[in-house]
């Protein structure tokens, strides 16, 4: 059966503006106008899912990005008989899949571990910018991709947070292959490490460790307007820190950031160790390694291959880059987009959406490429609890709660040619058709 036959426009023609009205609630897409909204709900469906049905499989193609609505999903890289588990993925609305935007067959294969739900959006309604890339003489009224950027936009954010968390979790596996060789004693120490280390780059820290007068006696700052701007809070944002920090080492002020971090990490746990709330066992050792892929040299590269690229009318800066690309604490594809075309280096809606494919390009490949890194290094350990994976959590089940009760909705109704059935996974794959 052709699937598009399961679209929402064709299932459940009368629950637009409930489909849109959740949707619009979820952080990844509350700031999409209504039309893409409905363009969404007319090349969305929902996909249940059985103990170990793979919605994505690692080498096929297809124009399907998906949203986790429940249950978990189990990240593999390789082929069957030699494959390696690298990320589980049980947050509600997480998104992917987003390789497929580039033509490209899939990296990995996702399998679900349990009975999940899955919100599949078809992404062939949008314009292929790629073709009219190639054929110029073929492109739409510049207005009409402003879909595609918003889309993109969204991918890119996802990706540079996903990258993010990628770098981290590095750090840990490679200091978990060590840190299980280390007495209990060193094993202690290890633990107050890592939970510093990851406070100190999303966030966290008791407040008893965010005074300034800790930090200013940490280490010896570089001398940067925006860091010392930074270091002179009352308490310190970590996170912004960071950051900072990371600008600093990709424009080349910071010759090496990784012992300044090490060093200052150190000294934290020094004054954290006397705190009860850091006697919790985490995972990691004492002995700070260098990141594989660190992210400050991921984003100078994603600046180096973008003044390559063409994309941009006139040049641009290193530094104007970072400060385009900075909103606050966060990353912000969006902010970029809208800076470079304020300033006149790209053109027009077009301009923007081409900066964001290419964009979303460069992040799928160095995710991918931490991800192979990350799977060599969960293949030495002897036990899966190691590997990276982002810990179920409060925020957003309510909202899928509501999806998940919509979903029952659309699959309690009776068909046109047969009585209504009861629940179950195989009544309603019956039921859509599928």
């Amino acid at each position: 059966m052709d699937p598009r036959t399961n679209y929402l426009k064709n299932t459940a023609t009368d629950s637009k503006d409930d489909f849109v009205r959740l949707l619009s609630q979820v952080e990844l897409f509350n700031k999409l106008p209504r039309a893409l909204l409905e363009r969404i709900f007319e090349y969305a469906k929902f996909v249940t899912l059985s103990h170990g049905d793979e919605p994505v499989r690692q080498g096929l193609f297809d124009q399907e990005v998906f949203l986790l609505i429940g249950g978990r999903l189990e990240v593999f890289i390789g082929p069957k008989t030699d494959e390696k588990m690298i990320d589980i993925l049980e947050a509600p609305f997480t998104l992917f899949g987003e390789r497929c935007i580039l033509g490209q067959p899939r990296g990995a294969s996702i399998r679900s571990a349990g009975e999940g739900l899955l919100l599949g959006l078809d992404l062939s309604s949008l314009p292929d910018l790629n073709d009219h890339l190639e054929n110029p003489s073929e492109r739409e009224p510049d207005e009409d991709y402003q879909q595609n950027l918003d889309m993109y936009l969204i991918f890119a954010s996802v990706l540079i947070e996903r990258l993010d968390r990628l770098v981290r979790d590095q750090y840990k596996l490679i200091h978990k292959i060590k840190g299980v060789r280390k007495t209990s004693s060193i094993w202690k120490h290890n633990v107050l490490m890592t939970r510093l280390f990851n406070q100190f780059a999303s966030g966290g820290m008791e407040p008893e460790l965010l005074k300034r007068q800790t930090w200013t006696r940490l280490t010896r700052w570089p001398q940067d307007p925006k860091l010392q701007a930074v270091l002179a809070e009352d308490l310190i944002d970590t996170r912004l820190l960071y950051h900072e920090l990371i600008r600093m080492k990709a424009l080349g002020i910071i010759e090496e950031l990784d012992p300044l971090v090490y060093r200052l990490i150190s000294r934290l746990a020094d004054a954290a160790q006397f705190l009860p709330a850091y006697y919790e066992p985490l995972q990691v050792e004492k002995a700070m390694l260098p990141p594989l892929i660190p992210l400050s040299d991921c984003l100078s590269d994603l600046f180096f291959e973008l003044q390559k690229s063409g994309i941009l009318q006139k040049p641009l800066s290193i530094s104007d880059f970072f400060d385009a690309l900075m909103a606050g604490p966060l990353w912000s594809p969006a902010k970029l987009a809208a800076e470079l075309a304020k300033k006149g280096h790209l053109s027009g809606v077009f301009g923007q959406a081409h900066l964001m494919l290419f964009f979303c390009g460069q992040l799928i490949e160095m995710v991918s490429r931490a991800n192979r890194i990350i799977g060599d290094y969960v293949a030495h350990l002897a036990n899966y609890h190691a590997s990276p994976r982002q810990f179920q959590g409060h925020h957003g089940q309510e909202l899928a709660t509501e999806f998940q009760v919509f979903f029952k909705k659309l699959s309690d109704r009776p068909s046109s040619d047969q009585a209504p059935k009861p629940g179950g996974v195989n009544d309603l794959l019956a039921q859509f058709g599928m």
